[in-house]
């Protein structure tokens, strides 16, 4: 899954003010992104990472890359970016 589908669903849930839509929204994402995904998808949602605590402040994203003209970056390659900067 892609991470721009998680950050336009997260969007989507905070724009609305229907439970049930806000519940129907998660339930789409949740089997769209399947067994593989779905556990990083609640983790990022939550606003927690499965590495933890990790040291990373503004200062670290403030030299961050431009956005990429295609959004490409998967669940996983997010993943393995934390795991760099956790070890």
């Amino acid at each position: 899954m892609l991470l721009v589908t998680l950050v336009d669903v997260s969007g989507a849930v905070a724009a609305t003010r229907s439970r049930s839509r806000k519940t129907e929204l998660l339930a789409e994402l949740f089997l769209a992104a399947g067994p593989e995904d779905a556990p990083l998808a609640i983790a990022y949602l939550s606003g927690r990472v499965p590495q933890g605590r990790i040291g990373v402040g503004w200062s670290t994203l403030r030299d961050a890359p431009a956005p990429a003209a295609e959004p490409s970056l998967s669940l996983h390659d997010v993943d393995a970016a934390l795991d760099g900067l956790a070890a």
